[in-house]
């Protein structure tokens, strides 16, 4: 299920967002440490599902990669599948 995950994330990468940015990054969480760890701090019931998932995506926004240019190049060259 994670590499399968993995895969559809690598692709998901390629889709357009607002001006072409992606100003984002995916974690990946399937240890059920890391599982329970996340879902105290989820709301209602997405605790539950999160720790009874095979794997949980958690996108972080980073919404200052336009404002420094240097950064944002470097994020995306970082972002890149090859």
């Amino acid at each position: 299920i994670v590499s399968r995950a993995f895969q559809c994330l690598g692709l998901a990468q390629r889709s357009p967002s607002g001006f072409n940015e992606q100003p984002f990054r995916i974690i990946l969480v399937s240890q059920c440490e890391a599982k329970q760890n996340l879902a105290s701090y989820c709301i209602g019931r997405n605790a539950y599902r999160v720790r009874d998932s095979d794997c949980s995506a958690v996108f972080l926004a980073d919404r200052e990669s336009g404002r420094n240019g240097k950064r944002y190049n470097e994020m995306l060259r970082a972002s890149m599948i090859f």
